[in-house]
């Protein structure tokens, strides 16, 4: 039905959240939508290494290099887990340039080739806080110069941050309006005002403490 019916697709959002084996959906990776503008994958198999081939170029690969278009890209769930990183290091340096909204894995976010268009980033797994993780976050963070909205998690080891992790975004996102910031365990954070004007959302899993 999408393939053959469906010419003029512009989103296509295959997501949610698998309590067994991810969905296979793999077919749908034979389609091409000429206008397609967003691709949000969940918990779906969208690729597959070939037995008989493993040196052909994989299927998902293709399908991202024949879409020009793409503005939207998400990965959640089985997608940011499945080696996705190395996919899109495979992808070729003309494809995916009109990307702005990327969500997935910080490690995604450093491989895409044209990451500097972002604007809008989301980071939905949660980031756990080490003495380095501040210094690796901003750096980058650093290489998006355009960010103006980011969301995402991280847990604190000890409880307690002191502001560590948003002094690193104030200082590597300068251009940021919007933060939405998870926390999974009680943090303590002194809020300075801003020169700008921005929103905060601060979300916690346990006691908050200012």
């Amino acid at each position: 039905m999408l393939i053959q019916r469906c010419p003029d697709l512009q989103e296509l959002i295959l997501d949610g959240v698998s309590s067994t084996d991810p969905v296979d959906v793999h077919l749908l990776v034979r389609g091409r939508w000429p206008a397609l503008r967003k691709l949000v994958l969940g918990d779906v198999v969208l690729d597959w290494h070939s037995a008989v081939n493993p040196a052909a170029k994989r299927p998902l690969i293709s399908f991202l290099e024949a879409h020009p278009e793409l503005e939207t890209l998400a990965f959640f769930g089985h997608q940011s887990s499945i080696g996705s990183s190395d996919l899109l290091a495979a992808v070729h340096g003309e494809a995916l340039t009109r990307v702005t909204d990327f969500s997935g894995t910080l490690e995604q976010v450093q491989i895409l080739r044209h990451k500097a268009a972002i604007k809008r980033l989301e980071l939905p797994d949660a980031i756990f806080l080490r003495e380095s993780t501040p210094l690796a976050v901003s750096n980058a963070l650093a290489s998006l110069p355009w960010l103006t909205s980011l969301t995402i998690s991280f847990g604190l080891e000890h409880g307690y941050d002191n502001g560590s992790m948003l002094r690193a975004f104030a200082s590597a996102c300068p251009q940021l309006q919007h933060l939405d910031l998870t926390c999974a365990c009680k943090p303590s954070f002194s809020l300075v005002r801003p020169t700008t004007s921005y929103s905060l959302v601060l979300s916690h899993t346990q006691p908050f403490v200012t």
